[in-house]
């Protein structure tokens, strides 16, 4: 099937398929039942011209979503990060022009020293878990989208669902042949089997009318034609046994999270939300509609089935009530999905703790549109919207020179707006010193507002008028003069 859509997203996914086999160097029964900090050891060493470097870490679990940390660096360094860990963190390292797939184990430590030599050429080295897949990142990405883009030859237009399933199974099943023939190490090929099979399962299995929209239009069918909505039937699914989703292959896979939560998503499926439900009568109704479809009945995907019910529970803002703590407690086998679930009940009752106030951390909350949502806070107010971060003087600096106009435009609301390129703790720490409103958001969250905004430079100032529109966008600080004179132009 040819089809190079989200390539590049899709092969950050890889980061997290690694699969523990007999003869890999670290026993999946070693975490099996662990949550808890990881700890990310980073120096780097002999830049001696101070070379302006930036570390971006793209992190990853089996029940947490993409997260970035973004460290600038000028200079050597030496700096220890910790990361709270479900089972095992994986994530894409990126510095100037190297990029490596990297592992945490809970309670363990990873390290990465980054160093020049004399000709200012440079050179990493990994210690921790996999360092076959941190060696072969290159191989293992370059073959991944080769398998993508390679498709199959069919002059046949399809129409129907589960024709059209029978034929994606094949050609993926091809696929993944093709693997086996490859020369990376056993850790490796498992580990892209697994992940081209989720990905795969995703993007094709899950939406058949698309994917038989991209077949038909690449055997020659008109796209007008192409355009089919067929209704799928709940038979259509029986794919999920050729999956094999209890397969332990898929333990530390976060891609395999992300095809749970599209399972859970379903409409077809109809599974339950967790929210007036206990988790026996979850799983009872969750397998009766799966079990026939899998071929079994219990294991590891129905935990993560329902621990991310619970987490989808938690994202709409409905935390966990007593009741429901106490049975996550008494109903798993395995600590690990209880201890995570209550922490993340945790961090977003201290969240909305916090929105009662002047600080808001938005950065655990599936949130669309944001700046809409924050101008609505402050109706009949002219609004203005300073984006910054803990690490950007520039942005400092004109925050200090600001200020003589903050004490004298009271009427005006100043909203101050960050990510997680930003320490927590140290926006934590900036903030009280900062009169205004702030909002920490996720990586992601940020890189919409950025699209959406069309800027990719801080700091970067919106100021809206009391009717909720934006009146005038500047990125770099303008100087005070010409501050102040938009914040009058926009109130008269």
């Amino acid at each position: 099937m040819k089809n190079a859509i989200r390539i590049q997203v899709i092969l950050w996914s890889l980061i997290c398929f690694v699969i523990v086999n007999v003869n890999a160097q670290n026993n999946l029964e070693n975490i099996a039942e662990s949550f808890g900090d990881s700890y990310f050891r980073f120096e780097v060493r002999d830049n001696a011209n101070k070379k302006a470097l930036s570390l971006k870490l793209t992190l990853t679990s089996n029940l947490t979503s993409y997260y970035d940390i973004n460290i600038p660096i000028q200079g050597n360094l030496d700096t220890l990060l910790k990361i709270p860990s479900f089972k095992m963190t994986s994530a894409i390292l990126k510095i100037d022009s190297i990029e490596r797939y990297i592992f945490f184990f809970p309670n363990d430590t990873t390290k990465v020293i980054f160093k020049f030599d004399s000709n200012e050429s440079s050179d990493i080295q990994y210690k921790g878990p996999y360092e076959t897949i941190f060696r072969e990142t290159k191989a293992i990405q370059n073959l991944f989208t080769n398998l993508f883009n390679g498709g199959i030859s069919s002059n046949d237009y399809v129409f129907e669902p589960n024709a059209y399933r029978d034929r994606a199974l094949i050609s993926m099943k091809e696929k993944i042949d093709k693997i086996k023939n490859t020369t990376l190490s056993m850790d490796s090929k498992i580990c892209l089997d697994r992940t081209f099979a989720a990905v795969y399962a995703k993007m094709f299995l899950l939406d058949p009318n698309n994917g038989m929209y991209i077949d038909n239009v690449d055997a020659g069918m008109d796209k007008e034609r192409a355009k089919i909505k067929n209704r799928i039937n709940l038979d259509y699914y029986t794919f999920l046994k050729d999956l094999d989703l209890n397969n332990k292959d898929y333990l530390l896979s976060n891609y395999y999270n992300e095809l749970t939560k599209s399972l859970l998503a379903d409409s077809v499926l109809d599974l339950p939300k967790t929210d007036q439900i206990s988790s026996k009568d979850w799983m009872k109704t969750a397998t009766t509609i799966l079990a026939p479809l899998l071929g079994y009945s219990e294991g590891y995907f129905y935990n993560i089935m329902l621990a991310n019910a619970y987490l989808d529970q938690i994202a709409r803002g409905k935390l966990l009530s007593d009741r429901q703590s106490k049975d996550i407690v008494g109903y798993f086998n395995d600590k690990s999905f209880s201890d995570y679930l209550l922490y993340q009940n945790n961090i977003n009752k201290i969240r909305i703790t916090n929105d009662k106030g002047r600080v808001y951390d938005w950065s655990n909350l599936d949130k669309i549109n944001i700046l809409s949502e924050i101008i609505q806070k402050y109706p009949s107010k002219t609004v203005a919207i300073d984006f910054w971060a803990t690490w950007c003087a520039p942005c400092l600096t004109a925050m200090d020179e600001i200020k003589p106009i903050k004490e004298k435009y009271t009427d005006v609301v100043f909203v101050y707006i960050t990510d997680m390129s930003s320490s927590r703790t140290l926006w934590n720490n900036q903030v009280k010193n900062i009169a205004g409103d702030h909002f920490y958001l996720s990586s992601k969250q940020m890189e919409e507002l950025q699209r959406q905004m069309n800027f990719s430079s801080i700091p970067t100032y919106l100021i809206y008028n009391t009717k909720g529109e934006l009146m005038n966008q500047m990125t770099g600080f303008p100087g005070v003069k010409k501050f102040e004179e938009i914040l009058r132009d926009t109130q008269k």
